[in-house]
C-alpha cells in the first residue's frame, strides 16, 4: 500500500490542487462508511469510484453511500470475479465463497436467483440438484437492482462491460443519491457519456 501511495503523491505534486488532498490508509469499507455518516451532507456533494480487486466491498458500505443522499457511485462490479466464478458448473458453492457473495449483495436472495432446482434420474430414481443458472450480465443487473433499492435519485439502467469482451470481469455502474430533477438530469446526462465512451469491443472506456 505504501508503494501506491507514494506513486500517487509522485503523480499529482505538481497539481495546484495537491496540498488539498488527503491519502487515507486502512480498510476502505471502515472509512467510507465513517465519513458518510459523519460529514454534513445537506450542503455538500460528491462522486465515490469503487475499483475493488474481488469482493472487498461490503454492501453496507454501498448503504452507507447511498444514505447521504449527496454522493453519486461509479461502481466496478466484480460480476465475473467474484459471483460468476464462485458458482460451480455443477451449482456448488464452497462456504467461505458462499458468504463472501451475501456480503457483496447484501442478500442471500442471490441464492434462488443464480441457483435454480434441477431433477436428474439414474437407476435408484430421481435426485433433485442445483443448477447454476447466473451470467454474466445477470448477476450485474441483480446489483443493479439492489442499488435502485438504496439510492433515491436513481440507477444507470445500462451496464459498461470492462475487461475481455467475451469474458468482462467487471461492470461498470452508475447511481446517485440526489433525487431532485436538476441532479437526475446530470446525472443521466453524465451515464449518457460513460456509455458513449465505452469501447465494447475491447472492454474499456476510452
Amino acid at each position: 500500500m505504501k508503494k501506491c501511495i507514494d506513486a500517487l503523491h509522485t503523480k499529482f505534486r505538481h497539481n495546484p490542487l495537491a496540498d488539498s488532498v488527503s491519502y487515507i490508509k486502512g480498510d476502505a469499507n471502515d472509512h467510507i462508511q465513517k465519513i458518510c455518516s459523519s460529514e454534513q451532507w445537506r450542503t455538500q456533494r460528491g462522486v465515490v469510484l469503487l475499483d475493488p480487486f474481488g469482493s472487498q466491498v461490503n454492501w453496507r458500505t454501498i448503504e452507507a453511500i447511498a444514505a447521504t443522499k449527496a454522493l453519486d457511485l461509479w461502481y466496478l462490479f466484480p460480476a465475473g470475479l467474484s459471483v460468476f466464478r464462485q458458482i460451480s458448473g455443477a451449482g456448488t458453492v464452497d462456504p467461505t465463497h458462499e458468504s463472501s457473495i451475501t456480503r457483496l449483495l447484501g442478500t442471500e436472495g442471490w441464492k434462488t436467483a443464480f441457483l435454480k432446482p434441477s431433477k436428474q434420474g439414474d437407476l435408484f430414481g430421481e435426485t433433485e440438484n442445483l443448477e447454476k443458472f447466473v451470467t454474466l450480465a445477470s448477476a450485474a443487473l441483480f446489483m443493479i437492482e439492489r442499488l435502485g433499492g438504496v439510492f433515491e435519485g436513481g440507477v444507470m439502467d445500462e451496464m459498461i462491460p470492462l475487461g475481455k469482451h467475451a469474458y468482462p470481469s467487471y461492470y461498470l455502474l452508475f447511481a446517485w443519491g440526489n433525487a431532485s430533477p436538476k441532479a437526475t438530469d446530470l446525472a443521466r446526462r453524465l451515464s449518457k457519456a460513460a456509455v458513449a465512451a465505452s469501447d465494447r469491443k475491447y472492454g474499456r472506456i476510452v
